[in-house]
């Protein structure tokens, strides 16, 4: 476990991230189908920075021994496909159509639902102000027109620029020797499947 220096620049991100959905989902929920079961946006093969892994490893540590067995038998129980929604689709952490990590959910699952604006790779767009697309969940806003300006969408790119910050100031010596095993060397990103099989190998 990390001395916590990390945790807390993450929390205060993670936080402001998940203040932004919920003024955004406040003003918007006739429009959104976000809410506990859906579990649409929880793929598999999704990835995150090693500070945000971090993050998830040390809040399993500190967990008491009863609760991370219950965890572990979570991931680990072998349940049958006719009776469960977890498939090879779908995030290494669902069960059940519910987060076992939400506490400390990263960034990427916190934004799922929102309007995002991602960079655009439409190279006839002139205008740098243009330079961008729409990714939005297909169950939220089914009528386009009722889709809010683009000045309220979430910015991913500038987020990813924060997440990129927190990664820096946190620095590679408050990264366990665990989570610096498992760091994707072309994309420097560690993914959720290769997290969890960790927690399941450490802290008994």
């Amino acid at each position: 476990m990390t001395d916590g220096k990390n945790g807390s620049v993450v929390s205060g991100l993670h936080e402001n991230v998940s203040a932004f959905f919920d003024k955004f989902f406040k003003k918007y929920s006739g429009e959104m189908r976000c809410g506990l079961g859906c579990s649409r946006c929880c793929v598999a093969n999704l990835s995150v920075f090693p500070v945000e892994a971090q993050a998830i490893e040390d809040w399993f540590g500190s967990l008491g021994p009863k609760k991370r067995q219950e965890l572990r038998s979570l991931w680990t129980t072998d349940v049958d496909d006719s009776t469960t929604s977890k498939g090879p689709s779908t995030c290494t952490f669902l069960v059940d159509h519910a987060c076992t990590i939400y506490e400390v959910r990263p960034s990427v699952c916190r934004t799922q639902g929102l309007p995002l604006k991602i960079a655009s790779s439409d190279d006839s767009i002139e205008s740098d102000q243009k330079k961008f697309e729409l990714s939005l969940c297909e169950l939220n806003f089914p009528d386009e027109n009722k889709i809010p300006d683009p000045s309220e969408w979430l910015d991913l790119e500038r987020l990813n620029t924060l997440l990129v910050i927190a990664q820096k100031h946190s620095g590679m010596s408050l990264i366990s020797e665990g989570i610096k095993s498992i760091i994707e060397p072309n994309t420097g990103r560690v993914a959720l499947a290769n997290l969890q099989r960790l927690l399941l190998q450490t802290h008994p």
